[in-house]
């Protein structure tokens, strides 16, 4: 993979840009102290017990960051060298780790700085409605001794739990984060591999690890209601906001970033740079919906010699 000196520029800008993204959703956990919410003292919907979560937020990111680097690492590995084996002129073998470095780099840079946004704008929702979890009466234990009068909306903290970032904690439920993540991670690998994993061979593979995706977010999504850790309009509203940004990610933020390349306009395979993530090659006979609405600058390329900067490809066969 070479680099030229303006396209390292905007390597490194794009680094500091998903850096800056994830810490400032960090932070905002950290730092910011959420709405203060009222509540009724006979609210039913705030009375349920605390539960520990049945997904952690260690599996959570283990299973929805590592396990799609994963298969994108996989896939993209298989993809170069199906399309090196199937090619005359294999006169370029050496590049192949720097063409599947390269491949790699553009999806998962792309996934991370959406996922950063997902989490970004989730914590802007939840720190900027304050609603309470539906555990909020077992993890504030309110002394109602302190009021003269509950009957009316009660803004007084009157909690006395020893845990108060556990009590801040319940104050974040509105969207779900768990919801919007998961989800996320399920979009997002469903459209990766829709449009990525074309092996035909044995066509139940692709659906499978889609079914997986989104059974798993999905299973997430329920076990937030089942653990009284959100309301149900917390985690639609989650699903929803991470299902969108999958969509979001894959087209238009792509789009931004990668806009000075293009795919070639040959349909001959054989002429195919091993490094061109082209997604066109679904479109023979193939009834599928989706594929036929991605645009082709779905995943785009740098010619060589490009001069306009990003990532400049050395990965293209001579002629």
């Amino acid at each position: 993979m070479a680099f030229s000196a303006s396209g390292a520029t905007y390597l490194v800008i794009e680094i500091i840009l998903i850096v800056i993204v994830a810490t400032s959703a960090i932070l905002m956990r950290k730092v910011l102290t959420p709405f203060t919410r009222g509540f009724f003292k006979d609210d039913d919907s705030l009375m349920y017990p605390f539960k520990p979560s049945s997904v952690t937020n260690v599996w959570l990111y283990v299973v929805g960051f590592i396990g799609f680097g994963v298969v994108v690492v996989i896939t993209e590995g298989v993809i170069i060298r199906r399309q090196y084996q199937n090619s005359v002129k294999r006169d370029n073998a050496r590049s192949l780790p720097m063409c599947w470095m390269e491949n790699c780099y553009r999806v998962l840079s792309l996934f991370a700085f959406g996922a950063a946004l997902t989490h970004l704008v989730t914590n802007i929702g939840k720190y900027s409605v304050g609603r309470l979890r539906p555990h909020f009466f077992a993890v504030c234990m309110p002394d109602w001794s302190r009021l003269n009068d509950t009957s009316g909306y009660i803004l007084e903290d009157i909690c006395t739990g020893p845990d108060k970032d556990l009590i801040k904690e319940a104050r974040v439920s509105f969207p779900s984060g768990h919801s919007s993540i998961s989800m996320y991670c399920g979009v997002f690998l469903f459209l990766y591999l829709l449009k990525r994993f074309t092996w035909k061979k044995i066509v139940v593979i692709r659906p499978l690890l889609q079914l997986v995706g989104i059974s798993l977010a999905l299973y997430t999504c329920l076990t937030r209601i089942s653990d009284y850790k959100h309301h149900w309009s917390d985690v639609i509203i989650g699903a929803m906001l991470g299902a969108g940004m999958a969509f979001f990610s894959m087209f238009w933020i792509h789009k931004i970033l990668f806009a000075n390349g293009r795919v070639p306009e040959t349909t001959d395979e054989e002429n195919y740079p091993h490094t061109y993530l082209d997604f066109r090659n679904d479109r023979r006979g193939t009834s599928d919906v989706f594929s036929q609405t991605l645009p082709d600058t779905f995943f785009l390329s740098v010619d060589v010699g490009s001069s306009s900067g990003m990532v400049v490809s050395s990965c293209s066969r001579s002629s």
